[in-house]
């Protein structure tokens, strides 16, 4: 596409005069023409930035007619609404909880209940996904991360070391207690995530004891 060098200088050309003659005219009053009255009136919209439009000086394309600007409002926008805090999702809930009461447990158990080791983790004795014991301090032991892992596949060995220490009636109870249906709430969730754990331990006190025979 050829472009016409000669044009684009005089469009430049008129758009500099332009410039300089609003430069001129500024501070100084304007006549525009009135279409009512049929005559230039003075005009002092010299200081706004619209042009208005209807007077022979816009029609011409001169810049320096401009119409009257309304002032900004000086109103104070209304305030804006405070973004509604989101309760935490039960994901997140569930997630505190355990490790609240991880850090419980641990705490109670300062050593290993399997081999007086220092402590290194939460032992679960019955499988987490049953939510009835899951954060129940039955279930829960302190051991280091070796027993912890031996647990998924020698559990026995772990089961008869806690029989032997606790009795069959309380690994009974827990047993029976892990097979309930249980819904945790939102603020059960919540109330185990600042108590560190869901009910008060076994009483091995007024356990049933074990019938020998004899």
């Amino acid at each position: 596409m050829r472009v016409d060098l000669a044009a684009s200088k005089a469009r430049r050309t008129r758009r500099q005069e332009r410039v300089a003659e609003n430069a001129a005219l500024a501070g100084k009053p304007q006549k525009c023409w009135d279409p009512e009255l049929h005559e230039m009136r003075p005009c002092d919209c010299q200081q706004n930035l619209e042009p208005c439009g209807n007077c022979d000086s816009c029609v011409n394309g001169h810049i320096g007619c401009y119409s009257p600007i309304a002032p900004k409002s000086t109103a104070k926008a209304p305030p804006r609404r405070a973004k509604k805090k989101k309760s935490p999702s039960r994901k997140s809930l569930v997630k505190k909880a355990d490790t609240a009461f991880s850090l419980h447990i641990r705490a109670l158990y300062p050593f290993s209940f399997f081999s007086g080791k220092p402590t290194e983790c939460c032992f679960h004795i019955v499988t987490r996904s049953k939510h009835s014991v899951r954060w129940s301090l039955d279930n829960a032991v302190g051991s280091t991360m070796g027993e912890n892992y031996e647990m998924e596949f020698n559990p026995h060995k772990f089961i008869s070391i806690l029989i032997q220490k606790r009795g069959l009636p309380w690994y009974e109870a827990l047993v029976r207690r892990s097979n309930e249906i249980r819904k945790h709430t939102r603020e059960d969730l919540a109330r185990i995530a600042e108590v560190g754990h869901d009910e008060t331990p076994f009483d091995f006190a007024a356990a049933p004891k074990p019938v020998t025979g004899g």
